[in-house]
């Protein structure tokens, strides 16, 4: 309305001073472009409003990707929903990093909403750049040397994404290794020599020296923290990961089938 008022003034202003031509300075046609442009404004308005909103709802979504079996594919086509409900090969190795993992969703989006989530999901947001974010598809065989797996492209709430750098999650994190704090690591060496651990095992650290590493953890959730002497790339650049708890199928854009 602020706008409108002052096209209204400048009419105002330019009648006055006689710049408009003369057979548009009577009463009738001065209402009649006061009324045009009001109306045009208006449209304008809400044009502006509607992309705004349609640029907003872009923003609330995030297009990912994951791969899954074809089990988890049927439970979602039947059920509406899918979710992990067991522990893979990997957690039994690497629980650690996976316990803390489940924490830190826990504490920066919600607890899992549904009881039987075991693990949560995982989901490429950019691949290996901003121009190579949708993944390649490499399927792996099951136990009977089938070809079962789905690639599936979904749009999932930004607010149920916890974002990660893929680099340091796998390099770092699954390895028990502390990330970018000089002063931990000198003292990880001493032990290591100290004891003959080699450095062999994060669980075979003490208790405090393992809340230390874990703690540094927490930078592969900035996605701008770069470091020399790890993956020193900028975000555009990154390998990017998510995790969630469950998929629904209301969120999914298309979906790839392995060939048999």
């Amino acid at each position: 309305m602020v706008i409108h008022t002052h096209v209204i003034s400048a009419i105002d202003i330019s009648c006055q001073n006689n710049t408009i031509p003369l057979s548009l300075q009577s009463d009738g046609c001065r209402d009649f472009i006061i009324d045009t442009l009001c109306r045009q404004l208006v449209l304008l308005s809400i044009i502006e409003l509607s992309l705004l909103q349609t640029t907003i709802d872009k923003e609330l979504v995030m297009i990912v990707w994951t791969q899954q079996n074809l089990a988890f594919w049927e439970a979602l086509e039947r059920d509406g929903i899918a979710y992990c409900m067991k522990e893979s090969w990997l957690y039994k190795e690497c629980s650690y990093a996976y316990d803390w993992l489940v924490g830190e969703m826990q504490h920066r989006l919600s607890p899992p909403p549904v009881p039987e989530i075991k693990l949560p999901l995982w989901c490429w947001t950019q691949y290996g750049s901003y121009k190579i974010r949708k993944p390649k598809f490499s399927p792996s065989k099951d136990e009977n040397g089938n070809y079962s797996e789905v690639l599936i492209e979904a749009d999932i709430p930004d607010e149920l994404l916890l974002q990660s750098n893929f680099y340091l999650w796998s390099c770092h994190c699954l390895n028990g290794w502390q990330i970018g704090d000089k002063k931990l690591e000198k003292e990880i060496e001493e032990y290591d020599h100290t004891h003959n651990t080699n450095g062999k095992h994060f669980l075979s650290y003490p208790e405090d020296l393992q809340q230390r590493i874990m703690k540094s953890w927490k930078c592969i959730f900035n996605l701008d923290y770069r470091n020399r002497r790890y993956h020193n790339h900028p975000r555009r650049n990154k390998p990017i990961q998510a995790t969630f708890w469950l998929l629904k199928k209301e969120w999914i854009r298309s979906v790839r089938f392995s060939k048999k």
